[in-house]
């Protein structure tokens, strides 16, 4: 590389080289030292907030209610593992005030009621679009 330039240069251009490559040390040291202070993101502090307990509701359609919930309730205990939310279905018949909808109660730290959320209106969309079109099997694009 540089180096063997520098040598067959003579001695004159290889300490000037040498020189070069102490300012490049020095350059590098600098960038060093500030790196410490950018961490990047804090663990400690997301972890922090698991304390605090967040309480989401959504309206989900009466029809509809059997898609979160899964043969025997199967699908509502695996988004409420995979998120760490708790999620309660008001009881049959329990609407939300003038509408046909049953009221899903999501709770727990925010990240998790946010995933939970996030998981139940995707499912819930996915069915609608199903309903809708109704196709005998589910085709590729029939989720975009």
């Amino acid at each position: 590389g540089q180096a063997d330039r520098a040598q067959q240069h003579g001695g004159a251009h290889h300490r000037q080289g040498r020189r070069d490559g102490q300012g490049h040390h020095g350059a590098v040291g600098r960038l060093g030292a500030a790196q410490p202070e950018a961490r990047g993101p804090q663990p400690a502090g997301a972890r922090g907030d698991e304390g605090a307990k967040e309480l989401v509701e959504i309206a989900v359609p009466e029809n509809l209610v059997g898609a979160i919930l899964g043969k025997g309730g199967k699908t509502l205990v695996e988004y409420q593992e995979l998120t760490g939310a708790r999620i309660q279905i008001s009881k049959k018949g329990d609407f939300i005030p003038g509408t046909r909808s049953r009221r899903v109660t999501i709770t727990g730290p925010p990240a998790a009621t946010q995933a939970a959320q996030y998981l139940i209106s995707q499912r819930v969309t996915y069915e609608q679009g199903v309903r809708a079109t109704n196709p005998p099997k589910v085709s590729p694009w029939a989720q975009w």
